[in-house]
């Protein structure tokens, strides 16, 4: 059943309120899936529509202008049915019909100059699906049906890309090119992605800013990983062990 409230730690005047607040939304409304990062939230209703809340001084809510909004409104800037989505700092992230990808906002992909501050993209190869979307807070990844692992965005070492700052365009994570990626996060500067075969890939810069990925591999392997999530300082992963 799709919630038909919303519960949300709200900062006011820049403190944390002691107490959650709870915004009601109207009762034809109901939510399966939320994302948030930062100071902004995007929702995805039963019937597919997608909406924002929070932070908006960016034009990361895709409504065309920058006032935030502490009501639930729709992003109409998209075109299709949204299958995936992220929020990240400054922009947020969404995918529609597995294929098409919409960067709402100022972001890191040679976009920030967009006077419409929607910036349409695809992959490689656009007719293999994106399954899952991720993003930190200035990259993003995407995980397709075939098990590739993409990235964009800035690179402080988290795309898994070498010697590359700035990637205004998705390419593959030239680390896990050759495996079958089954799982992907991203939260801040980091990167986590987990194989087919149980291996676990960080990516990040161990050693102060750089380009350069520190990659590494977890010496227990996971077999079939289930779910993975991240935070800055530690990883969950649920598998069949």
């Amino acid at each position: 059943m799709g919630a038909r409230r919303l519960v949300f730690n709200a900062f006011k005047t820049n403190n944390l309120s002691d107490s959650p607040l709870i915004y009601k939304v109207p009762t034809n409304l109901k939510f399966k899936h939320v994302d948030c990062n930062s100071y902004h939230s995007l929702l995805l209703s039963t019937d597919d529509k997608l909406y924002g809340l929070g932070y908006n001084s960016y034009y990361q809510l895709g409504t065309g202008e920058s006032a935030d909004k502490s009501s639930i409104t729709e992003v109409k800037c998209i075109k299709g049915t949204p299958t995936s989505f992220c929020c990240n700092f400054s922009f947020s992230t969404v995918v529609t019909d597995y294929k098409n990808i919409y960067v709402l906002g100022q972001n890191w992909l040679g976009t920030n100059n967009n006077n419409t501050n929607v910036y349409e993209m695809t992959l490689p190869n656009p007719e293999d699906k994106i399954v899952h979307l991720t993003g930190g807070s200035f990259h993003i990844m995407a995980l397709t049906e075939s098990g590739k692992l993409y990235s964009a965005g800035e690179n402080s070492a988290k795309l898994g890309r070498e010697r590359e700052y700035n990637a205004p365009t998705w390419d593959l994570v030239t680390l896990t090119k050759d495996k079958i990626v089954t799982n992907v996060c991203c939260l801040g500067d980091i990167s986590v992605a987990i194989t087919i075969d149980g291996t676990v890939y960080l990516f990040c810069s161990a050693y102060g800013w750089s380009t350069e990925p520190t990659v590494f591999t977890c010496t227990r392997k996971f077999p079939q990983p289930k779910a993975l999530t991240c935070s800055l300082y530690h990883i969950m992963i649920v598998s069949s062990m």
